[in-house]
């Protein structure tokens, strides 16, 4: 419930009721209990020893989308609850810095989704192309980081998402195969949202010579049409 807590924010900023601000309250509070020296928290808070897969797996893609969603928060609640805005962009910073704490190698093109609490051994990474349900591609944490750049201006995140967007640039959009994994059209729409994004922020041309040699070779693909 944590990860809605922008909603919770939008919510009580329309109509000032106590219990959703009580809800508030309660996330910010149950996920911050939950994190480790890094900031960083697991994928989910009551995996059985049994369930290896989740258990004391730590996530940085879902903790930072968190942190960044409560400096969103914090923003719709600036004026009303100042102490409370004020907090949940305290434990945001501690959530985006757990995020670069990750062991992400961007030269080596590792993106990490899920690491061991324990050791912070990788056990799960994000892939340029090929995303499904509970592993994001790697373009939309890139989208985050662009956006908590814009949040707290930050270089580091900047630099992550400029990262990525060179990946994105230089790999090719994969050929279907036999037994290839199915490429979701929300990857290369994300992907090209992120150029775009990275023109924005940059004024760099680059990001939209990029952004539309991708769209040149994704038409035909995904609508069958002639360019």
């Amino acid at each position: 419930s944590g990860f809605y807590i922008f909603d919770l924010a939008f919510a009580y900023s329309q109509r000032r009721r106590p219990e959703t601000l009580r809800r508030i309250e309660d996330y910010l509070e149950y996920w911050w209990e939950k994190k480790d020296a890094d900031g960083l928290l697991l994928i989910e808070s009551r995996s059985a020893v049994e369930a290896t897969h989740f258990h004391l797996v730590n996530a940085p893609t879902q903790t930072f989308s968190l942190g960044v969603s409560l400096l969103e928060a914090a923003c719709l609640l600036d004026g009303q609850h100042g102490d409370l805005a004020g907090r949940m962009r305290r434990y945001a910073a501690t959530y985006l810095e757990g995020f670069l704490t990750a062991p992400h190698d961007l030269d080596s093109q590792i993106y990490v989704s899920m690491c061991l609490r324990a050791d912070g051994a990788v056990r799960e990474r994000m892939d340029l192309w090929g995303s499904v349900y509970g592993v994001s591609s790697v373009a939309s944490t890139a989208l985050l980081c662009v956006r908590a750049w814009q949040l707290t201006a930050d270089s580091r995140f900047l630099e992550w998402g400029r990262g990525a967007g060179e990946a994105y640039a230089v790999t090719p959009f994969p050929k279907a195969a036999p037994g290839a994994a199915a490429v979701p059209a929300t990857d290369p729409g994300i992907a090209l949202d992120l150029l775009v994004d990275l023109y924005s922020a940059t004024s760099d041309v680059k990001w939209l010579e990029a952004a539309g040699d991708m769209a040149d070779s994704l038409l035909p693909l995904y609508f069958q049409a002639r360019i």
